[in-house]
């Protein structure tokens, strides 16, 4: 994680903050016990958290959202139970509670902490080899293919359990076209070519009948090495499903791809993993680029937002790339 990243996340979390009286309130509630140990993880962009032991000895994770209602954590309880079901490793989830604090809707989950560590802890410790983080990755490519054999209701971010904002995942990735001005006027501050947005739209309009034929299928949408638990080479979880969707199975693989780049070997080995459970498709190349393009204004819209400059990069470098492939095809 580079300093620029740490900085913007000191910033986000410092903007997070619940008084004792509340956080202890959520633990009694979830675990009949109270505090004997806390500690504030600065994991994530969107949610106050907090390792927590009891006195009962109970090993839980508190998560606060201050996002107001749209953020409520009974949309992601049921993903969380749902993918259970499917037989994804999940944590177990212990109390959610929507509350108001200072005006402000907030939200909280309590969650049963998982065996192990982040994989990031040891990818960035460089206590993993090659071969094990294949072995990590095709597990975690396994349980993909099961969460998405979850089918909420309707497209798009889940807003109530188990049923999203959209009538089509058509209507779910164009669904920023009037930022397009402001779009522009980003690619013209950093002196590219503007035009970049309308050909992403005309990608959209391209394929429009194929998006519009997509299912509803549960997304993780914020797949990453921080979001994996491993006890050995063993995966134990897979957490923090805040973002998921229902929609397109290749926009996990794009997220994947977003973020870790074309060159390594990461993609396929959780692609080699998903395929021991389910077909990745004939058309896979065209429907995770086009999931790139949307990604590309969906993110730089929210870190243009947050003055984070090295995530507006990292979208301007994928919008390079998505164009450039269908303009190859």
């Amino acid at each position: 994680m580079d300093d620029n990243y740490q900085e913007y996340l000191k910033k986000k979390h410092a903007e997070y903050v619940t008084p004792q009286y509340k956080i202890d309130e959520l633990v009694q509630k979830a675990t009949d016990s109270t505090i004997k140990f806390q500690k504030r993880l600065m994991l994530g962009e969107a949610n106050e958290v907090y390792d927590i032991k009891t006195d009962k000895e109970k090993d839980v994770i508190l998560r606060i959202s201050h996002g107001g209602q749209q953020y409520s954590f009974k949309a992601e309880k049921w993903a969380l139970e749902e993918s259970a079901k499917a037989g994804v490793p999940v944590p177990e989830v212990l109390y959610v509670e929507d509350f108001e604090l200072d005006g402000k809707d907030c939200s909280a989950c309590v969650l049963k902490k998982l065996l192990g560590e982040p994989l990031g802890n040891r990818i960035h410790e460089k206590r993993i080899t090659e071969e094990e983080l294949s072995s990590v990755l095709k597990q975690v490519g396994m349980f993909l293919a099961k969460m998405h054999t979850v089918k909420p209701k309707r497209f798009g971010h889940l807003k109530t359990p188990g049923e999203a904002e959209c009538d089509s995942w058509y209507e779910f990735i164009t669904r920023h076209k009037d930022k397009t001005e402001l779009f522009k006027q980003i690619l013209r501050g950093r002196n590219l070519d503007e035009n970049y947005i309308p050909k992403i739209y005309e990608v959209f309009e391209e394929y429009r009948e194929q998006l519009e034929s997509v299912t509803p299928h549960l997304i993780h949408g914020d797949m990453g090495y921080e979001h994996i638990f491993v006890d050995g080479n063993t995966v134990t979880g897979i957490i923090d499903f805040g973002i998921a969707k229902s929609g397109e199975p290749a926009h996990d693989f794009a997220w994947w791809e977003f973020f870790k780049g074309e060159d390594e070997n990461t993609l396929g080995y959780l692609e080699e993993g998903y395929k021991t459970e389910s077909d990745l498709g004939s058309d896979y190349e065209i429907r995770k680029n086009i999931e790139k393009l949307f990604l590309s204004l969906q993110l730089m819209n929210y870190y243009y937002n947050g003055h984070y400059e090295e995530g507006v990069n990292i979208c301007l470098k994928n919008m390079k790339k998505g164009l450039e492939f269908f303009q190859k095809i």
